[in-house]
């Protein structure tokens, strides 16, 4: 199972869900503090975001370690970065 956390994509009780779930803050997740809680949580939420409402932080713990990728995901990244060339030095004129 891939997740990917996108945090400026949930809305706010999704965010009060994992929270809660969690006991970190979303300043937390968003410095990249993840404990085991967090992450279940953050997979419950991906599963309902996807249709499965009846998810349940029981069925996110019996996940297998090896079945799970995380990808944080950065909005920053997406936009394209704009390229600034380089100055070229100049030798001073003599």
């Amino acid at each position: 199972m891939q997740i990917e956390i996108d945090l400026d994509q949930l809305d706010l009780g999704e965010v009060d869900f994992i929270e809660h779930e969690s006991g970190l803050t979303i300043n937390d997740l968003a410095a990249g503090k993840m404990t085991t809680r967090a992450l279940m949580a953050v997979v419950v939420v991906q599963e309902r975001k996807k249709g499965n409402a009846d998810y349940t932080m029981a069925d996110a713990a019996k996940l297998k370690v090896s079945e799970i990728e995380v990808e944080r995901v950065d909005p920053t990244e997406a936009e394209p970065n704009p390229v600034t060339p380089k100055a070229k030095s100049r030798k001073p004129s003599s």
